[in-house]
């Protein structure tokens, strides 16, 4: 198990005012894509850039960071930066050799899951520029490979274990340290940046979590023709521009896919870093490459599946390219050229240009939350998913609920089950086959969006209807694979027509009351206490501090609930799970226990949902005297357990 990253270190000053460019070809630097095969009919709505990414058939990827000096592949959070010392850094041997071997473009891990950055970013000390070699390394990348005529890319790492931004661990101060750090490689001091792959999103903390429209929105307000990949481990285009294969885990672009993609694989079988002589994943620099013939060989078996074959060559700690690999790619170049019969890139599925983000969902019956929770992960061939399974005869519905009226709601994507049997086969029991999507704007009264049907396999299918206000988008199966229940691995809703737009601006920000549907009595601080573990109880309305509450955004979803009169916040003691756990006021310590969804309950009331133990807060016994404690329970939808914000 993965132990706990250390404490965090101090943050710099998020960057204000970054410059945001019109678009990619407003940037400084070269066009990122070359042009795109000529002739070929758009497909989607972001074709002719991922006909342009296929066209670029071999890249190099380099995996060159924190842990090329510690002799890891996930390198431990809080390392001494000045461990990072590259003695003899040449990024023109990097884009030379590339060059060589006949590549046309590569992408540099700038921060890895350590958290270390390879530029001078102000939104930490854990950079370069508090190494021992105090120099740009990003735009040094960027430069060399761009004098060869090649085009540089990015990988970055939204998890970072230095700044403990994980799973279950996501706050919205993470959220906009993520947003500054994407802001200063996109925002244009690079220049066109044509491809981020974004890594330890979708298998690590999920895209709700790390809000993935929000952070989509963000790099493409910076750089609209910026693709997206997510390495999430899947196969099919779910909340991303292309897909990435990773090989070393058994995921192979198959026969006959045409979706825009790149395929992953190392040089050298002794990981995705370099290491040293005597390490237990043996010697980079003294271990035998992959031969020129295989090399070759994987990029034209994935030319025909319109699949660019990204190979990772490891600098060592130097700086440098060890001289087995620059020979083995140099070797490679004479024996391949881009194969010009194959055809242009078939059309593409359309994107969902501007998902909306449910803050929670219902279901007729199953785990509602199973469906919306943006998780998703493969190891070594085995699927790790949460998926919404119906119980009982269809039809079975799950109802997502947007938080607040949207316009322009005019598709819901749905991601079936992908995972494999014993055989390898994919396994399709309980994939939806037959639809309905109904919207609402009050959760009460639906209205029929669009029915239809789908195939049975695991491809991402659409549900495109005409453009609607909501603040309800439900799908409703009413068939599936087996003639049993319905599986949905994930559920997404938004808009590809037009940008939807949140109606009423954002969640309250001031100070509100907490009112009790059953008693008429609002949530407070027993006492009025400003000490940690103080009891959160039910009281007469009085209008006094310590029964006022802040809604602080705590990403994902979720809010704290910060006391007027303490500035502490509504905790459930001891990160409990079970019935009846007291409901306290703690000092912020950012913990899941702390973090609550505002689910509707109808006639202006809502269900405060704790993240930690998916339980609500409750007056205990639905007791409507003063004092009455507040409690975590299981979700009853008694009144007892309805809340209604009112503001003051």
């Amino acid at each position: 198990m993965e132990q706990r990253p250390p404490a965090r270190l101090p943050r710099r000053d998020l960057i204000k005012g970054v410059a945001v460019t019109a678009g990619a070809a407003a940037l400084a630097g070269p066009v990122g894509w070359p042009a795109g095969p000529a002739g070929a009919a758009p497909g989607g709505n972001l074709y002719p850039q991922q006909a342009a990414f296929v066209e670029m058939r071999f890249g190099m990827f380099i995996h060159f960071n924190m842990a090329t000096f510690s002799d890891e592949e996930w390198a431990t959070g809080g390392l001494d930066p000045r461990l990072f010392n590259p003695t003899a850094l040449d990024c023109a041997q990097w884009a030379a050799t590339a060059r060589a071997a006949g590549m046309s473009w590569a992408a540099l891990t700038t921060k890895h899951h350590d958290g270390f950055c390879l530029w001078p970013t102000r939104t930490t000390a854990h950079n370069v520029m508090s190494s021992s070699h105090r120099q740009d390394v990003v735009r040094r990348y960027v430069d060399a490979f761009r004098a060869e005529g090649l085009t540089p890319c990015f990988y970055f790492s939204i998890w970072d274990r230095t700044q403990a931004i994980s799973r279950g661990n996501v706050t919205r101060a993470d959220i906009d340290f993520t947003k500054a750090q994407l802001s200063e490689l996109l925002g244009g001091t690079y220049g066109a940046i044509p491809l981020l792959i974004i890594d330890g999103w979708a298998w690590q903390m999920g895209h709700r979590e790390m809000p993935y429209a929000e952070i989509r929105a963000h790099v493409k307000a910076m750089q609209p023709d910026c693709l997206i990949i997510d390495h999430n481990g899947q196969t099919e285009p779910w909340e991303e521009d292309a897909i990435y294969f990773e090989e070393p885990k058994g995921i192979w672009a198959p026969p006959g896919n045409t979706y825009a993609s790149c395929q992953g694989q190392n040089v050298v079988n002794t990981g995705w870093f370099w290491h040293p002589a005597g390490s237990s994943r043996g010697s980079t620099a003294d271990t035998a490459t992959r031969t020129p013939a295989n090399i070759v060989d994987h990029i034209r078996t994935l030319e025909q599946r319109y699949c660019s074959f990204l190979l990772n060559c490891p600098p060592n700690n130097r700086g440098l390219l060890d001289a087995n690999i620059v020979a083995t790619l140099r070797a490679v170049g004479p024996m391949w050229s881009p194969n010009a019969a194959r055809p242009p890139l078939p059309a593409q599925p359309d994107a969902l240009l501007y998902p909306v983000a449910p803050v929670s969902a219902y279901a007729s019956s199953g785990v509602a939350a199973n469906a919306i929770d943006g998780w998703v992960d493969w190891a070594h061939g085995v699927a790790v998913e949460s998926w919404w399974q119906s119980a009982g005869p269809l039809p079975q519905s799950v109802t997502m609920d947007l938080g607040a009226v949207h316009t322009n709601i005019d598709t819901v994507t749905y991601l079936p089950r992908q995972d494999k049997d014993a055989s390898g086969t994919v396994i399709t029991t309980g994939n939806v086959t037959g639809y309905r999507v109904l919207t609402s704007l009050d959760g009460t009264t639906f209205t029929p969006a669009t029915t239809g049907t789908w195939a049975g396999g695991k491809a991402l299918k659409y549900a495109r209807f005409g453009a609607v206000r909501a603040r309800f988008v439900r799908l409703e199966a009413t068939a599936a694979v087996g003639g049993g229940g319905a599986v949905i691995n994930e559920l997404d809703c938004g808009g590809i027509a037009g940008r939807p737009v949140r109606e009423g601006g954002a969640p309250p920000t001031g100070y509100v009351r907490l009112v009790n549907r059953r008693s008429g009595k609002v949530l407070a601080v027993t006492g009025s206490s400003t000490a940690d573990s103080a009891a959160l109880v039910q009281s007469t309305d009085t209008g006094g501090a310590g029964q006022q509450w802040q809604l602080v955004d705590a990403g994902g979803g979720y809010t704290k609930l910060v006391n007027r009169a303490s500035g502490k916040v509504a905790d459930v003691t001891g990160r409990s799970t079970a019935n009846g756990a007291a409901v306290v006021q703690y000092r912020d310590t950012g913990g899941t226990n702390q973090h609550w969804q505002l689910v509707d309950a109808g006639g202006g009331y809502r269900k405060l949902v704790n993240r930690n133990s998916g339980k609500v807060a409750d007056v205990t016994g639905g007791s409507a005297a003063d004092g009455a404690a507040v409690i975590q329970y299981t979700d009853g939808n008694a009144t007892n357990q309805h809340w209604q914000l009112v503001p003051g």
